[in-house]
């Protein structure tokens, strides 16, 4: 989270929550179980969608989508908030959170030691055998 709070004052940022990575079908149930949970926007293949509106997905091709749990712009007093937003994140996507900066770049971020990508992941480093002379 300090990565994301080291970002430039008066970035804009959105917590994404990547709850589908490259499946098809068309996600209608988990959409209005999302709206029903009281989330308002989704992100679907780059594009951002209210989930009040009439969404048609291709069940034949791949899709990216993503819930928009919050849109912040980095200032002084949002820690609290940006923590209680990439913890609503990770709950919802299997420990992913992904933030889109200034609506260009996209961070991956994952609570799992692991690359979100290629599934390789790392042990916790635990430094029990340091000596101090």
């Amino acid at each position: 989270m300090d990565n994301i709070l080291e970002l430039e004052e008066g970035t804009k940022i959105q917590v994404l929550a990547p709850i589908i990575r490259g499946r098809k079908g068309e996600f209608v149930k988990q959409l209005e179980g999302y709206q029903k949970e009281g989330f308002v926007r989704t992100r679907i293949d780059g594009e951002i969608f209210e989930l009040t509106d009439d969404i048609k997905i291709d069940r034949k091709k791949k899709h990216n989508i993503e819930l928009v749990i919050d849109r912040l712009i980095i200032k002084e007093g949002i820690r609290n908030r940006l923590a209680e937003s990439v913890e609503v994140a990770l709950k919802h996507a299997e420990d992913l959170v992904l933030i889109e900066i200034n609506g260009k770049e996209n961070r991956m971020y994952s609570a799992n030691y692991a690359c979100p990508d290629c599934g390789i992941s790392l042990r916790r480093i635990i430094a029990k055998d340091v000596f101090v002379q």
